[in-house]
């Protein structure tokens, strides 16, 4: 199983990619912008948070991932 993140400039989506190439879960979040965080405490927490909201949609522990891949702007 893998996960696919797309950090994107204002919001980030996170997606659980199954053993034969299917979308099997996919959520994304606006960022928003708060003074008492770095931004990338933010974009952290939110990768965080995302990633463990689709494994639990898919009902798979964070054990059986084998690769993470993340696609930003440059």
């Amino acid at each position: 199983m893998q996960i696919g993140i797309d950090l994107g400039g204002s919001h980030i989506a996170v997606a659980v990619i199954s053993e034969n190439g299917k979308i099997a879960a996919k959520k994304e979040q606006d960022l928003k912008i708060m003074q008492e965080k770095s931004i990338e405490q933010q974009i952290r927490d939110t990768m965080v948070s995302l990633i463990q909201q689709v494994l639990k949609e898919v009902g798979a522990p964070l054990c059986v991932l084998n690769k993470i891949g993340i696609a930003c702007p440059r």
